[in-house]
């Protein structure tokens, strides 16, 4: 997840993970979940900065992290608690903004991807199988729109977009096969299931 040069972040609700990528190193450790501690670690720069997950430490159970990034010093990070509403924390060039609800109930983690700058989608599997999404258009959140589906509620989406206006979306079906419905610009596309590998 790279949203400043140069810099690369990686997070977890977990005691301790590391990666690297290309030239940079990302630290996260936290006690015991839910509390979760950002480090940001720039070979560029040299610095690291430790950045308390603020959202994460309230005694409640984390479930799913998901995060985008649609721009230079913009990280957004999104989650479910154990009363499965879903949440959002924005880190905005230094500084965390407040932690706001997107509701619920979902029944699988999130998530989320970004296709443009300003804009971006987050996903989740409802308890009825079907995956419903809400996304940011810069201004505010939309509310949530059912895409349909009969997914397996237990598993978590999958979300990408490798273009402008371009977003694909996976998730397991309660047929065990992977089920793909993918934005082209102007639709969503229907549903196509792929076959498992034999």
């Amino acid at each position: 997840m790279k949203f400043l040069c140069d810099t690369t972040v990686l997070f977890a609700a977990s005691d301790s993970a590391h990666m690297h990528h290309g030239r940079s190193l990302a630290l996260v450790t936290g006690a015991k979940p839910p509390h979760a501690f950002v480090a940001v670690h720039s070979l560029a720069d040299r610095a690291r900065q430790p950045v308390p997950f603020r959202g994460m430490t309230a005694p409640t159970t984390v479930r799913g992290l998901a995060a985008t990034s649609w721009g230079p010093g913009r990280l957004d990070l999104f989650w479910v608690d154990e009363d499965r509403v879903l949440w959002h924390l924005a880190f905005d060039h230094g500084a965390w903004a407040d932690v706001e609800s997107l509701g619920g109930p979902v029944a699988s983690a999130p998530a989320v991807t970004s296709w443009v700058p300003g804009e971006m989608e987050v996903f989740a599997v409802h308890d009825d199988g079907g995956l419903w999404n809400r996304y940011w258009d810069r201004t505010y959140w939309h509310q949530w729109e059912p895409l349909g589906g009969e997914l397996d509620p237990g598993e978590t989406p999958a979300a990408s977009s490798w273009g402008t206006d371009r977003l694909d979306v996976y998730a397991r079906g309660r047929d065990g096969r992977t089920w793909h419905r993918w934005w082209d610009g102007t639709r969503w596309v229907p549903w196509e299931q792929l076959e498992r590998a034999r």
